[in-house]
C-alpha cells in the first residue's frame, strides 16, 4: 500500500472520432507557454496569489552552476513573449518566500561587527567594519529578468486574458 497514491489511474470513454478530435473539442490540453525557455532555467513554479485581481506569484530557478561553462552563464528571459493565453503586468520582485517585496528586504543585509585584532596584546584594537550583499533587483525593465546561476527568483505580477 506504500505506492498506493503514486498508481496512475485510467477510466475507458468509448468514443466514436479519432483521439485528435477529441482533444479538440473538449479542451484537454492547454499550452501557456508561448516559447520554451532557456534549457538551464526551470519555471519552479507558477501559483494564484488573489484570484480576484488576478495576482500570481512565479519563481524562476537557474539549474546550472557558474562552474559549467557553457550552461552556468547569466540568463536574461522576456516574460512578455513567454505565456501564450495571457499578458503579464506590473512585475514585482519579492523575497524568496514571497512575504515581502524585494526592495524592502535588500536593506536588512548589511550587518556591523567589530574585529578584534589579539595578536599583540600591548595593542588591541578594536575597528567597526560594515558588511553589506549588495543585493541587486533582476528586473532589467518592466518584462525582463535576468537570474544567475544557482539562484530561485521569486516575482509577483497581474494577469489578464488575451
Amino acid at each position: 500500500y506504500q505506492n498506493f497514491p503514486l498508481k496512475q489511474f485510467f477510466s475507458v470513454i468509448p468514443i466514436s472520432s479519432s483521439i485528435e478530435n477529441y482533444i479538440n473539442t473538449y479542451g484537454l490540453s492547454t499550452k501557456y507557454l508561448q516559447s520554451e525557455l532557456p534549457i538551464n532555467v526551470h519555471l519552479l513554479n507558477f501559483q494564484m496569489y488573489n484570484s480576484t485581481n488576478k495576482n500570481v506569484i512565479f519563481r524562476f530557478q537557474h539549474l546550472f552552476d557558474t562552474s559549467d561553462t557553457t550552461y552556468g552563464v547569466p540568463v536574461k528571459i522576456n516574460l512578455d513573449n513567454l505565456f501564450s493565453n495571457f499578458t503579464i503586468s506590473n512585475i514585482t520582485q519579492l523575497s524568496l518566500s514571497a512575504n515581502q517585496d524585494f526592495t524592502c528586504s535588500k536593506d536588512r543585509y548589511v550587518w556591523n561587527f567589530e574585529i578584534n585584532n589579539s595578536s599583540d596584546s600591548s595593542t588591541n584594537s578594536n575597528t567597526d567594519n560594515n558588511v553589506n550583499l549588495n543585493l541587486v533587483s533582476h528586473l532589467i525593465d518592466e518584462t525582463t529578468i535576468e537570474i544567475y546561476p544557482n539562484q530561485i527568483l521569486t516575482f509577483s505580477a497581474f494577469l489578464t486574458q488575451q
